[in-house]
């Protein structure tokens, strides 16, 4: 397993995750566009192999299945975790926020067409529309 570590802009809140994944995962939904103003691009695990070492983020519960957490000293997002269903507990991480992103790359991408036709995500890697990403993860509190 690896240890990453990662914090928002004002370093008020730090974390490690430890996991073996390399693959990032990309959002394009409405809410993540919203949260983060842009894609959400994240590195995730279960909520275990999350350890908030400094600070506490707060956390908005932006649906009935779902939470996203966010710095309250520099609204830095942190990330998206799952509250119900089959992948309760299931949490990712703001890519933005590691201290390194060598060895990671995009590897899946949901709600692909949330963007509007305004960009689109280089590289061969897994591509889900709305509705694919939601009859995929239907009941997963995706």
């Amino acid at each position: 397993m690896t240890e990453r570590t990662g914090g928002c802009l004002c370093s008020a809140v730090r974390y490690t995750i430890t996991t073996d994944k390399t693959g990032l995962g990309a959002c394009s939904c409405g809410q993540c566009r919203r949260h983060t103003g842009s894609l959400l691009v994240t590195l995730d695990g279960p909520g275990e192999a999350i350890t908030f070492t400094e600070g506490a983020p707060a956390v908005y519960p932006s649906s009935s299945w779902a939470e996203r957490g966010f710095c309250r000293g520099c609204g830095s997002t942190l990330f998206y975790r799952v509250t119900a269903g089959r992948m309760a507990g299931w949490t990712a991480m703001a890519a933005g926020t590691l201290d390194s992103l060598a060895g990671l790359r995009i590897e899946n991408e949901v709600f692909a067409d949330g963007t509007g036709g305004a960009y689109v995500l280089a590289g061969a890697h897994e591509r889900l529309t709305g509705e694919e990403t939601m009859k995929t993860y239907s009941g997963a509190g995706a």
